[in-house]
């Protein structure tokens, strides 16, 4: 797995950038970074999962990226984070309300995540709930 920055256009990647563990979560990968810059990051791309998970520095899973049909971020889901997100002085989603940030090709072309969350709407809770509190039983949706 790597990085947007080392991906091959004819298909997999320059540098490996993630190791996975050896046991999955909830069937699910559980990566962490190789390249010291980016510790606590998630590969923007992916040949080999639909989904990864990623463990805070205290061995939590905080996060699942899901990848759309052409192998790219689409949706971060944060996993009770521990601040909340503020908006010109704002609290637009509390520390500790799992939420969703949509990736976007930005007018540059590149694959970018959102600043603003989100809610989980119903039919993404019904969907993600198990695998979400298989990773961490203290998830919160509001």
């Amino acid at each position: 797995m790597g990085s947007g920055s080392n991906r091959n256009p004819l298909g997999g990647f320059y540098t490996q950038e993630w190791d996975e563990e050896a046991e999955l979560v909830a069937g699910i990968k559980v990566l962490h970074n190789t390249n010291n810059k980016r510790a606590n990051d998630l590969p923007a791309y992916s040949n080999t999962s639909s989904m990864y998970f990623k463990r805070n520095e205290k061995g939590e899973i905080v996060q699942l990226r899901i990848y759309d049909k052409h192998n790219r971020a689409a949706y971060d889901i944060d996993i009770n984070p521990e601040r909340a997100h503020d908006t010109h002085g704002k609290t637009i989603m509390p520390a500790g309300v799992t939420h969703i940030h949509e990736w976007k090709i930005n007018k540059k072309g590149e694959l970018v995540r959102g600043k603003t969350p989100r809610h989980l709407k119903p039919d993404e809770i019904k969907q993600l709930d198990s695998i979400l509190k298989q990773a961490n039983a203290n998830v919160r949706y509001k």
